[in-house]
């Protein structure tokens, strides 16, 4: 087994042990690491400790062995018989019929720094520090679609800083706990817990640990998210929030602790967790059900793929082959991340792997926050961090990503690079922007929360693009970013016309078939939601909100008389008096509208025909045969705005929902005015 040296990032293969040459300190800049950890060449467990997956019939079996539930139904558990840890497992998996593993520690996965001059070439890189131009991962670009506001990055390390000038205002505040009660007000099993907990010493100080792995968590968590504040760097994602979990002390990183976290991250709102740390040896099991059970549970993973061997300086392994835990686990929703250099070479330190490693970013000589400073660090340790921002840049700007398409747009998207291709799953090196833009082609109408970025496909080096915004470019495929509203965007080359629809991040529309369609429909102006940042796509629609998404949407002038005796009062007056007035409703009765009952499919077929003046069509559907709706939706049928709720089908009785009413509407966008 081959075993890692590194600084403050994780080789998770064995013990991390000091070594006894402090580090130098250089004035005006921060601490340059002279390899202050290194790790043994073989797997170190926590003495007499166990993980063992348990049910309740087992529970009481195991009660001598005094269980300790971490999680995902993980136990730890203590057993101080003399010999090898791995020995011992095996027989307690024998005598108890479950599989038992020794609580092993993994290391931290950062290679020795420099204090180089404070650039972040890695978020655009001009060539600033001798490298290669745009051998970059685009964050400042990206800034315009996503700053991460809203998305928690669960740092997995040695703690923080929590005083540091780039991360105090963007640590992450528990909201159902007061800071300093000793009460445990959010019931979630941890006192006072208000910006993370440190799980190596059971407290609710995450502070980075005093020792030669100092700063470790530090780094990571501004690579992350350091504010964009005018003092020092910016991280990734400057406006997400830090969860400082520390997991890894003098030694190493303890896998209980790491699942215990893991389960907290979870439990407690985590949108991306950031594992910096790995080991060698045999597959984890209980790491794989936690890690596993986090990503169920809502929360990306990105992991650093390793550091190499002990060589000097450490040479890069094939983690394919001798595997890299997690980094080698194989899952949707976990990305695992090699290192690039300034010149888009895979860094020589680096592990890879073509079926293990998903993609490459940015981890030679990165700026970074270090306890009272800034400086320098190397490692995948800083390239996993690096991808966790860019995961919660995405998570932030589509509320509706799971883990598993968090994970294939960041690793899909990003820019292909020789060095990575036959090295990593995607051949890519991390690109901000380009995991959050959405692609258009010719005559297309494309819709996503706003501010929305988009690429145009087509065009050449003299064509011109109008936005629709008041802005233009020239080129070929040109990126564009939006705020809320519709937009045309066109060219003089070929004369393409593309749709853009910035709308509304409605929280609640994820599971709906037609979350397009509710987005346009808030782009167009015509919903802002049935409250704040939720739409109720599921709820049946009143013949009230139906009168008034159909005046926003036919920009109908203000009513001069009242209609209805029934809608006093109400929110939607004024709008069922304009359609009234523009005869689109009659009404249920002759003097009233019945505003808070459903709309059946028959009578919005009704209205829409009527609004957008439609007429004509042949018998489209079986069911609606003797319906007074039935010319009106044969008229739906015939321009497209409806195929029926089955084959041959219209279901004309049925209640229609508010997003299947958003569906017709953008189907029958033509036929609005503007």
């Amino acid at each position: 087994m081959r075993s890692t040296n590194s600084l403050l990032a994780a080789t998770l293969i064995s013990v991390l042990v000091a070594v006894p040459n402090p580090p130098s300190t250089i004035a005006g800049e921060v601490d340059s690491f002279s390899r202050p950890l290194s790790t043994n060449s073989s797997l170190q467990a926590v003495s007499g400790e166990f993980l063992i997956e348990a049910d309740a019939d087992l529970l009481p079996e195991i009660a001598y062995l005094n269980p300790v539930e971490l999680g995902f139904g993980i136990y730890r558990i203590t057993e101080k018989s003399l010999g090898f840890a791995a020995d011992r497992a095996t027989e307690l998996s024998e005598q108890l019929g479950v599989v038992v593993e020794a609580n092993v520690l993994s290391g931290l996965v950062g290679v020795n720094s420099e204090p180089d001059a404070a650039l972040q070439w890695s978020l655009e890189n001009t060539g600033q520090t001798g490298g290669m131009v745009d051998a970059d991962i685009d964050g400042p670009e990206a800034w315009d679609a996503s700053t991460g506001d809203g998305a928690v990055i669960a740092i997995f390390d040695t703690g923080a800083d929590l005083d540091h000038p780039d991360l105090a205002a963007n640590l992450w505040i528990n909201p159902g706990e007061i800071a300093g009660n000793g009460i445990d007000d959010d019931g979630n099993g941890y006192i006072d817990d208000v910006n993370g907990w440190d799980f190596v010493a059971n407290d609710n100080d995450p502070q980075d640990a005093a020792g030669p792995d100092t700063g470790h968590g530090t780094s990571t968590s501004s690579v992350a998210a350091a504010a964009l504040n005018g003092i020092g760097m910016a991280g990734v994602a400057p406006d997400a929030k830090i969860m400082v979990l520390r997991v890894c002390g003098f030694l190493g990183c303890d896998n209980a602790d790491v699942v215990s976290a893991l389960a907290y991250a979870a439990d407690n709102g985590a949108t991306v967790a950031n594992l910096s740390f790995g080991q060698e040896g045999n597959r984890p099991t209980a790491l794989e059900t936690a890690v596993q059970g986090a990503i169920d549970g809502g929360v990306t993973i990105v992991t650093a793929a390793g550091n190499g061997d002990d060589d000097t300086p450490p040479n890069g392994i094939d983690i394919d082959t001798t595997p890299f835990w997690p980094a080698s686990f194989d899952m949707p929703g976990l990305i695992s991340v090699a290192a690039t250099d300034d010149v888009d070479g895979l860094a020589g330190f680096s592990n890879f792997g073509v079926t293990s490693v998903d993609l490459g970013a940015p981890g030679v000589s990165i700026y970074a926050a270090i306890v009272d400073g800034w400086g320098t660090v190397s490692g995948t340790s800083f390239s996993a961090p690096m991808t966790a921002g860019v995961a919660a840049l995405v998570a932030a700007s589509d509320v509706c990503a799971t883990p598993s398409r968090i994970e294939a747009l960041v690793r899909d998207r990003g820019d292909q690079v020789a060095s990575l291709n036959g090295n990593t799953i995607s051949g890519r090196r991390l690109n901000a922007l380009k995991a959050l833009w959405t692609g258009a082609v010719s005559n297309d109408a494309v819709a996503g929360p706003a501010p929305f970025v988009v690429t145009f496909a087509g065009g050449g080096p003299a064509t011109v693009w109008d936005f629709g915004d008041g802005h233009t470019a020239t080129g070929s495929n040109p990126y564009h970013p939006f705020d809320l509203g519709l937009y045309d965007v066109s060219n003089d080359s070929t004369g393409d016309v593309f749709e853009v629809a910035a709308g509304i991040s409605f929280t609640d529309i994820c599971t709906s078939a037609f979350q397009n369609e509710v987005t346009w429909l808030s782009a167009a102006g015509i919903t802002s939601g049935c409250r704040a940042g939720e739409f109720c796509p599921k709820e049946n629609l009143t013949r009230g909100q139906m009168a008034t998404f159909l005046a926003n949407a036919l920009q109908l002038p203000t009513a001069t008389q009242d209609y209805f005796v029934d809608d006093n009062g109400s929110v939607h007056e004024a709008n069922i008096n304009r359609l009234a007035q523009a005869n689109i409703a009659a009404g249920c009765t002759a003097t009233e509208f019945c505003p808070g009952a459903n709309v059946s499919r028959g009578q919005t077929a009704t209205f829409f025909a009527r609004g957008f003046g439609l007429s004509g069509g042949t018998n489209a559907f079986t069911d609606d045969d003797g319906s007074v709706h039935e010319p009106n939706i044969n008229a739906l049928a015939l321009t497209g705005i409806t195929s029926g709720c089955a084959p041959a089908l219209f279901c004309p009785n049925d209640p229609i929902t508010r997003d299947q009413m958003a569906a017709f509407f953008f189907r029958g966008r033509d036929f609005l005015p503007g």
